[in-house]
């Protein structure tokens, strides 16, 4: 199999074919100027993208799915920029690597990619792999572990997806109550895998809820275990469980540490519950202020989510919207006769597919599911 290597530095090329010498491929190395020239020549398998020194990164790489459209691109930078990474991974790279500390898992990314090769699977594909989806809000009991954990069940039950679910609420948790769970192996039970991270290790430590299968990484209660869980813990979980699921749901605390901000710089969409009343509108504000301070790029992919909307409220969608100019992807009734009654007596919220018999606040996470499926499929990321 021929893996083209793609450098403008000769030592670095060498560097990364060393590593990679032990596979049963074809090495070629090839600087930014002869590609053109020769990429339909050589028609390698998978190609090693290097990030240029220019600030048009990513330039090359239409180029290159336009002449390898089943071709795997695997991209590789030298320096930690979240914003580049996230703008590889939409443009339908495999995966992004930092050199030099990440060169040592290099092997094990390219056998995916071998695999996928050999399987046959189209480059459309590996495009619209996995996408991050961080649920998020400044203001505590807003109800973002419920709708973590109903919006996994409801992707997994009605539309077959393949769904990671994971808490990160350290310490105390959340999912597991609304989905009846007995916590057994959490986030903490990776650490000793992260460096050789795959779906296996993931899957070994993953609840599997049994109506939907949904799959959830529970958060750790032990203070112990919860220190030992680092930004690097989200890094390696996120992008090696996007290349295994449909959806990653990633339910965050309120409170803005490295964890969080890992998981939305990686996030693909981020849902924001807010609720129609001043204070909330006010944290938003905190918030976005926020983000822009620790450079969070929320343009593309910021959605509001309305929790709870009732006919009492004196804020609507079109007052909301007069503050902030963000989509607004979803309206959550406020349901207690419903919804609550079943959280309060232990009971499942979603077991069937399709179930028209659901309480209303299930049914407006029915139609934000179906509007991330629809995203999916467009390929909007």
């Amino acid at each position: 199999m021929k893996v083209l290597i793609i450098s403008q530095k000769e030592e670095q090329a060498s560097h990364i074919k060393e590593r990679i010498a032990n596979l049963p491929i074809t090495p070629i190395i090839l600087e930014y100027e002869e590609v053109k020239k020769e990429i339909s020549r050589l028609y390698p398998q998978i190609i090693l993208l290097c990030e240029p020194k220019d600030e048009n990164y990513l330039s090359l790489l239409p180029y290159l799915q336009k002449e390898l459209p089943l071709g795997k691109v695997i991209y590789l930078m030298e320096k930690r920029d979240p914003v580049k990474s996230r703008d590889a991974h939409r443009a339908g790279v495999l995966d992004v690597l930092f050199l030099p500390e990440e060169l040592e898992v290099l092997p094990e990314i390219l056998e995916r990619a071998m695999e996928s090769v050999r399987s046959g699977e189209s480059s459309e594909r590996v495009g619209k792999r996995g996408q991050i989806i961080s649920i998020y809000s400044g203001k505590g009991g807003s109800g973002k572990s419920l709708l973590s954990a109903v919006l996994g069940q409801t992707l997994s039950l009605e539309w077959s997806q393949k769904v990671l679910l994971i808490d990160l609420n350290l310490q105390y948790g959340g999912v597991e109550t609304y989905l009846q769970m007995e916590t057994g192996r959490n986030l903490s039970d990776l650490t000793p895998v992260l460096e050789e991270l795959n779906d296996v290790h993931i899957r070994n430590v993953t609840t599997v809820e049994p109506y939907s299968h949904l799959e959830v990484i529970t958060s750790p209660t032990n203070m112990e275990q919860v220190n030992q869980i680092t930004e690097y813990h989200v890094e390696r979980i996120l992008r090696s469980a996007r290349l295994s699921y449909d959806m990653v749901i990633v339910d965050l605390p309120s409170h803005l540490n490295l964890l969080s901000y890992t998981a939305l710089e990686e996030a693909d969409q981020i849902l924001y519950l807010l609720e129609p009343e001043i204070s909330s509108l006010q944290i938003l504000g905190k918030v976005l202020q926020q983000f822009q301070a620790v450079k969070i790029d929320p343009a593309d992919r910021f959605s509001l989510v309305l929790n709870p909307v009732s006919t009492f409220q004196d804020f609507r969608r079109t007052e909301v919207k007069e503050y902030f100019s963000f989509p607004i992807c979803a309206e959550l009734r406020e349901d207690r006769k419903g919804i609550q009654y079943l959280i309060n007596r232990g009971k499942m919220i979603r077991t069937t597919k399709r179930d028209r018999n659901i309480p209303l606040y299930a049914r407006d996470v029915q139609k934000l599911a179906l509007s991330l499926i629809k995203q999916t499929q467009g390929g909007d990321k």
